[in-house]
């Protein structure tokens, strides 16, 4: 059974959309049809509850006549004030028919409710067609014409104590139908519903083509870049967020490509080393056993020299890749980063001393770090040897410690052509070999650098080169200063 294929971003958008604007929709019909009625009722009610409160808190009012007039004119809101014990009417808005009854029964019936109630109620009752024989206004609805139907009444009683004793204030309003409304809406909503959906198709369609395409162009690129393309580009697509992807792959298409260029660049000077001292291995081996009286020390010599040339390059390869893998863990002890520093120089300083280089080590005092000794003394190690290959005519190399606050530093200075600023973060990278217009040939295979920079990253230390053209170099490092005590 073959696994099924996940949509494409363009038909999930296109979904998506179109699952909102069917919700969208659904909202619309349950809040303006299905919900019209009782939203209408629901504000009749708390319109003339609202009356009701103003009514009383202006009852004791000479105004109290104008306010009933005008809530009758204004709001379509009928008025009663009565007499609850005598039944008697002593004022009363209404427009062209009463719109309650005003029995005295009746009144007291509203009183005695009112009270039971905590002084308001209302009540909604309907009214028989024979009561309908003209136009009633309505404050949310407009005019509504006579139908020969029941109305439905909404009712709000006061029972008031006033300085001329009690009273009770009946407020009425009608609910006009909403049926006829409804239908009109109904029709209306459903045109409206029909050119919504076209709208919303339509619109969902473009952004989804919209959206998906500049990603779709990333996933077009980024499979030529897995075919070993490294020249391609990531084009954007007028989002923020697709042009930082697009800007970050072809960054990295890149650094890929320049990785690639390295990996060459290695095998080509991997290959040249490996060769050079394996034919001096031979060939010298070649003669000590052909030809009588060649087994000197010196013919010896060569072959122990080259081999350990060899060694060395194998080591360099071995120890990068433990350190890029992280497979061989750091041994961390507090130390004397002074001592260490001055063992490697002045090892160095024995190894090329016959061949007129100096090197030269000043500090300020003994420092004290807690960190790998092997690992710092290699990365001292790396940094020195580079800087007596790339030095001046003077031959000269410092080596300077110098404590500053809570860190130690260590800088390596050469004197030689200086490094160009195109290519002072590249001379980190595992393979570089810095550009061979120098005065010097280069025969390493530029891997002390890197071994260095990860040293030096798995301490967690900050490094970095500082250069200027034909005034040389200078390779830096820092540590986080220790006490001794901590040992």
């Amino acid at each position: 059974m073959s696994k099924r294929r996940p949509l494409t971003i363009k038909w999930k958008l296109f979904l998506y959309l179109c699952l909102f604007a069917g919700v969208l929709l659904l909202l619309l019909w349950l809040l303006q049809i299905v919900l019209l009625e009782s939203f209408y009722k629901a504000y009749k009610a708390r319109e003339i509850q609202k009356a009701a409160e103003t009514v009383e808190e202006n009852m004791d009012n000479n105004q109290i006549s104008s306010l009933l007039e005008e809530l009758s004119t204004q709001q379509g809101i009928d008025s009663l004030v009565a007499d609850p014990h005598t039944g008697e009417v002593l004022q009363h808005q209404t427009g062209q028919r009463p719109a309650f009854p005003m029995e005295p029964e009746k009144l007291q019936e509203y009183y005695e409710e009112a009270v039971e109630a905590g002084g308001i109620f209302l009540h909604r009752w309907e009214e028989e067609p024979e009561r309908q024989n003209d136009y009633r206004p309505s404050a949310f609805l407009g005019a509504v014409p006579p139908r020969r139907e029941k109305m439905e009444s909404i009712l709000c009683a006061l029972a008031l104590s006033t300085k001329d004793g009690d009273r009770l204030v009946v407020l009425t309003s009608v609910l006009s139908p909403v049926s006829s409304t409804l239908e009109a809406l109904r029709a209306e909503f459903l045109f409206i519903s029909l050119c919504l959906v076209c709208c919303s198709l339509a619109l969902a369609l473009l952004l989804s083509r919209k959206i998906a395409r500049p990603i779709a162009r990333l996933s077009q690129a980024a499979r030529q870049l897995g075919q070993g393309k490294f020249d391609v580009t990531f084009q954007g697509g007028g989002y923020r967020e697709v042009d930082q992807l697009s800007h970050t792959l072809t960054q990295a298409a890149r650094q890929l490509g320049r990785q690639d260029d390295l990996r060459r660049e290695l095998l080509a000077n991997v290959s040249h080393d490996l060769r050079t001292p394996l034919t001096m291995i031979v060939g010298y081996a070649e003669v000590i056993r052909d030809l009588p009286g060649e087994n000197t020390p010196e013919n010896i010599q060569v072959i122990i020299d080259e081999a350990a040339r060899l060694s060395d390059l194998v080591t360099d390869l071995l120890d990068l890749s433990k350190l890029q893998a992280q497979v061989q863990p750091m041994e961390k002890g507090v130390f004397c980063l002074t001592d260490s520093v001055r063992d490697t120089v002045e090892r160095l300083r024995k190894m090329v001393g016959a061949a007129g280089y100096q090197v030269e080590f000043f500090h300020d005092g003994n420092a004290w770090v807690e960190a790998d000794e092997l690992r710092l003394s290699q990365v001292v190690y790396n940094l020195v040897g580079n800087a007596i290959a790339h030095t001046g005519e003077d031959k000269k190399v410092t080596v300077e410690q110098k404590t500053e606050q809570d860190q130690v530093y260590i800088r390596v200075t050469d004197t030689g052509e200086g490094i160009p600023p195109e290519e002072r973060e590249l001379i980190w990278e595992r393979y570089y070999q810095k550009s061979k217009n120098g005065h010097r040939p280069q025969t390493g295979t530029g891997l002390g650098l890197a071994i260095a920079r990860a040293v030096l990253q798995q301490h967690g230390a900050g490094y970095g080169v500082e250069s200027q053209m034909g005034q040389g170099s200078t390779f830096w490092f820092s540590l986080p200063v220790v006490s001794p005590e901590q040992q």
